[in-house]
């Protein structure tokens, strides 16, 4: 399958910038929210998304963070946990992603690769509802990624940024593939004991 990268400015990720202080690795970031996700008991997991999700806005110095869910009956994919920096609204809860953005919904539930979006200028023509919903929204520029188990479309979890244009360099965006991985692994898990 092909990625689809746009480009845009540059914004580094914090592992990529230098620092006088110490940060986590994004591999060892990911590697604790594997054991938290995978290793709780599954009453958990609800609340532990809200925190997970901060925790990698933090690092990615991004300002917005969205973990949806395809409905299992349906297969409608939904917003169920959103989070955003202070001074950000996040966006809404519950709202169908085929409403609000179905050019990326095809592209991640179709062809099940991950949406690099750096600007809205990168937005095909066809994807003029969506340019419209992230306008709404104040968002400049996103990365999702879906979550996907046995050829299953899961879910989906993104990080944007509301406050300035980024670029996500493919050195980043597939090590936050693993993310996706990960959280198809606990999806899977919960399913497994309900």
């Amino acid at each position: 399958s092909r990625n689809i990268v746009y480009t845009g400015p540059t914004c580094r990720p914090r592992d990529e910038m230098s620092s006088d202080e110490p940060t986590e690795s994004l591999e060892s970031l990911l590697a604790s929210i594997a054991t938290s996700l995978l290793g709780q008991p599954f009453d958990s997991f609800e609340a532990s998304i809200d925190d997970i999700l901060h925790r990698l806005v933090r690092f990615l110095d991004v300002e917005r963070s969205i973990f949806a869910v395809a409905d299992p009956i349906d297969g409608i994919v939904r917003t169920t946990h959103a989070v955003a920096v202070p001074g950000v609204a996040p966006f809404p809860i519950g709202l169908p992603i085929a409403e609000t953005t179905p050019w990326v919904l095809k592209q991640f539930s179709e062809k099940r690769v991950p949406v690099i979006i750096s600007s809205l200028s990168d937005f095909p023509p066809e994807a003029s509802v969506d340019v419209q919903t992230f306008r709404a929204f104040g968002a400049k520029s996103f990365a999702l990624f879906p979550i996907v188990a046995g050829g299953q479309l899961l879910g989906a979890v993104s990080f944007g940024t509301s406050l300035r244009e980024r670029q996500w360099p493919p050195s980043i965006v597939d090590r936050l593939r693993l993310i996706g991985e990960i959280f198809a692994g606990a999806l899977l898990r919960r399913e497994h004991e309900r």
